[in-house]
């Protein structure tokens, strides 16, 4: 996804990122949309790969905020992140180990690896390729003293 990103030099080319996303990612992504004209950021599409209850979710989520996830707080949580990789305009890279809250679902760990990629859109739209591998053996959570 890197190599996409630096050959395409930031444009937004979906005939060359698809295939990778597809083949390389099992189609575990979301695009997300920013424009200077809307403050808020919003879900443009979401790939099959994930989770069935994020897939569930997200997909009926495509044209709301980012904020706007059922688990609010983590909603609210993956904005601040995807705001920090606008401002810098570079791609961020980082292990993710999360308990979110899907509606009519417990409460669930989810671990992974997270690849945020800044793109330039449209009509000086920023949109980021968020695409993530799982790894169960990421464990970020604080060791009690």
């Amino acid at each position: 996804m890197l190599g996409v990103w630096s050959e395409t030099e930031g444009d937004f080319d979906e005939d060359r990122i698809a295939p990778v996303v597809q083949a390389k990612l099992n189609n575990r992504y979301v695009l997300v949309e920013a424009t200077p004209a809307r403050a808020a950021m919003v879900l443009k599409s979401v790939g099959g790969g994930l989770s069935k209850p994020a897939d569930h979710w997200l997909s009926r989520s495509i044209g709301h905020r980012v904020e706007d996830q059922p688990d609010y707080d983590y909603g609210k949580w993956i904005a601040r992140y995807y705001r920090n990789v606008i401002a810098s305009g570079q791609p961020s890279l980082s292990d993710v180990d999360a308990v979110i809250k899907w509606p009519e679902h417990s409460r669930q760990s989810f671990r992974y690896r997270r690849l945020v990629l800044p793109f330039r859109g449209e009509d000086s739209s920023t949109l980021l390729l968020c695409a993530s591998l799982v790894d169960p053996s990421i464990n970020l959570r604080v060791k009690p003293a």
